[in-house]
């Protein structure tokens, strides 16, 4: 038979034989199809079990990444609360000094002095609650950096465990770095309280009373001086000089206010006077004996008051020391006229007669005859010499001559006795004024010296953040091997094998740019007041609240927001006159501002995001080998603890992490009690904000 004579031939030839097996001349034999089918079989199952092993060696790495973000996600959290509490401290610091300020510019404002007390006695008290809240802030801060390695730990090695599955088993978690907090709080315990600046406020306010009762009694002399020497009605001292005397407004000037006007202008007025009216009176003389005797009075008067008006003093520096105020007296009755020259001086003509010495009013009088050494009213009162049986004349008629214009309104005299009277203290009252405004100078030094040094404490360097994981955070997970791909099996190929692996990732915290208008403070700030809006304090309070809203948002843009603030508080106050205090206060705001004492803060939120893990290692000056090397002597099997032990970490479970931790007590503005800050750790382990 050929053909199994063909096949016999070609089974048994050594060549045919290896050959002919798979393929003839007519193709591929039944043996070559098999064969070709059961390696294809088995190169396909061979791929996917290598595709399976390459997918979930790789998993390994995505793991560690997610260990190294959540961890990043602790310190992240604890970089919003402590830029939120800083703000509090800060800007109820600031707010604090602002209304102390306001309180003292108010206190040297006599009626509402009180008002001003008020507010600094509010003032310190925020201050002084601020600080222990600063205190407790430095010690909620530290205790929450006590506790974030561990949450970092914790959480980080929850999102491991999150990642196994049945046949595969991650173990891990994120190393914070540093690993112990380098942070410097102490700035947030600035030392401010406000006692200095509280304790000048009685300094400033009794001052200020001072020199207001002391001004007050000067202005009111001034005032009535200025009345009766130019803006009395019908008649006043210019008006009469003016009519009984013809001074021209050159000499006898007029001033329609009592601002540029001094008691050495009603001197000077009367001076004038009297010097026309010696030159004007004439010498009687006649038979009409009465108007001699009249004439030769009013003349002694009038050179007795040239004499008087002319050794008086008015001298006045420009600072408003009076130097001198000494303006005289004139006698209106002849009881008065006794005390002066006019009594004791010969004034008087006298002659010789029969009856003896005798004294005349003038030598024009009939009588006197055989002139005689003069004599004085004394000396006729005496006895040593006699009256003149003619003209008679005597202390009696010498002391009328300003009686009657002392007395009534039309008198020349009538005036210069009300200036004189308002003259009299004038120059006490003044420079007790100037005193007390010198004391009330140096008090405002003072609180302007402490206001510079509260602002200086405030403009301090702010807290140097460095908690655990400010540099960042290295993932470390390991995967157990042994893992099987069951389902890619067959008798064609072997289950393929997952052998032991690890890996490690970094993160660390970076500014999200999405986020460079946050509005962490003014939602804060909104929770903190409460839904019903702005609280009032009421009275010069109010507006205390919304000037801390100011300050608190803007925080990030402080130096502006200063400003805003300084300017709305003392805003007002520049309408109110001689305030230059709040102005001095005001520019030292400006002086600290343009010093840079308070640079703007970036409040971007911080981000995880994925680093190179050399970056951070370079930070902690650690070497990266060595945390590949801790890494590499775990032993088999070793979990999240044998992780944390290894690298000096406290691993804390659900059970050790307290629900919530007491920052600090905020003092809120128009609050007796302060609101506890508190962050719930539970929830910020599940990854949401507290």
């Amino acid at each position: 038979m050929t053909t199994g004579s063909r096949c016999g031939t070609d089974v048994m030839s050594g060549t045919a034989f290896g050959v002919g097996l798979f393929r003839d001349e007519l193709g591929f034999t039944t043996v070559g199809m098999a064969t070709a089918l059961l390696v294809s079989l088995a190169l396909t199952f061979a791929v996917v079990g290598a595709g399976w092993t390459a997918s979930r060696a790789g998993d390994v790495q995505a793991v560690a990444d997610a260990a190294a973000l959540a961890g990043e996600d602790m310190v992240a959290a604890y970089t919003t609360i402590a830029q939120v509490l800083d703000a509090c401290v800060l800007s109820l610091g600031l707010l604090g000094v602002i209304v102390m300020a306001v309180g003292l510019v108010l206190t040297i404002i006599p009626p509402i002095a009180e008002a001003g007390m008020q507010m600094v006695s509010w003032a310190q008290d925020l201050l002084q609650r601020r600080a222990e809240f600063a205190r407790r802030c430095m010690e909620g801060l530290r205790r929450l950096e006590e506790l974030l390695p561990g949450l970092v730990v914790f959480n980080s090695a929850a999102v491991v465990s999150a990642n196994a599955g049945e046949t595969l088993h991650y173990a891990g978690c994120a190393v914070p770095y540093p690993t112990e907090s380098q942070s410097d709080l102490g700035a947030l315990d600035d030392g401010l309280n406000g006692d200095d600046l509280a304790s000048t406020a009685d300094e400033l306010r009794e001052a200020a009373a001072k020199a207001e009762e002391a001004k007050r009694v000067a202005d009111k002399l001034q005032e009535a001086g200025w009345q009766a020497d130019c803006a009395a009605e019908p008649h006043c001292l210019y008006e009469r000089a003016a009519q009984l005397a013809d001074l021209s407004p050159l000499l006898n000037p007029l001033y329609d206010s009592p601002d540029l006007w001094n008691f050495g202008v009603p001197l000077n007025r009367a001076r004038t006077y009297y010097a026309a009216r010696l030159a004007a009176e004439g010498l009687g003389g006649g038979d009409d004996v009465e108007q001699t005797r009249a004439a030769a009075c009013r003349r002694a008067f009038y050179a007795f008051a040239l004499r008087a008006t002319s050794m008086g003093s008015y001298e006045e520096q420009l600072d408003g020391q009076v130097l001198a105020c000494e303006l005289p007296s004139l006698p209106r009755n002849p009881e008065e006229m006794r005390a002066t020259t006019l009594y004791t001086d010969p004034l008087w003509p006298t002659s010789i007669g029969p009856a003896g010495t005798v004294l005349h009013a003038s030598a024009s009088c009939p009588a006197c005859t055989g002139i005689a050494l003069p004599a004085s009213l004394q000396m006729q009162e005496a006895g040593l010499v006699g009256e003149c049986e003619v003209c008679h004349m005597s202390s009696y008629y010498l002391g009328q001559v300003a009686s009657a214009t002392t007395n009534v309104g039309t008198g020349f005299e009538y005036w210069w006795a009300q200036v004189v009277e308002a003259s009299q203290g004038y120059q006490e009252a003044r420079n007790e004024q100037l005193q007390a405004e010198e004391e009330l100078r140096d008090a405002q030094s003072k609180a302007n010296e402490y206001f510079q040094a509260a602002l200086e404490l405030l403009g301090c360097p702010r807290p140097r953040l460095c908690p655990p994981g400010a540099y960042g955070c290295i993932g470390i997970v390991l995967r157990e091997g042994g893992a099987r791909n069951a389902a890619g099996s067959s008798e064609f190929a072997a289950p393929a094998e997952l052998p032991a692996g690890a890996a490690i990732s970094g993160a660390t915290l970076a500014p999200d740019e999405a986020t460079q208008d946050n509005d962490v403070l003014s939602s804060f700030f909104d929770a903190v007041v409460g839904p019903e809006g702005e609280l009032s304090l009421g009275g010069v309070l109010d507006g205390v609240v919304s000037l801390w809203a100011t300050l608190l948002k803007g925080y990030g843009a402080l130096s502006q927001r200063l400003g805003e603030a300084a300017d709305n508080a003392f805003g007002a106050m520049e309408l109110v006159p001689g305030l230059e205090f709040s102005r001095a206060i005001r520019r030292r705001i400006g002086d600290v501002i343009d010093a840079g004492g308070f640079a703007p803060a970036d409040l971007r939120l911080r981000k995880p995001v994925l680093v190179n893990t050399a970056q951070i290692a370079a930070k902690a000056g650690v070497a990266e080998d060595d945390i590949r090397a801790t890494l590499l002597s775990l032993p088999a099997g070793a979990g999240p603890i044998d992780v944390a032990r290894a690298f000096a970490l406290h691993y804390i479970d659900t059970g050790d992490i307290p629900e919530e931790v007491v920052v600090a007590e905020l003092p809120v503005p128009g609050r007796e009690e302060g609101i506890p800050l508190t962050v719930n750790l539970r929830e910020l382990v599940a990854g949401d904000a507290a």
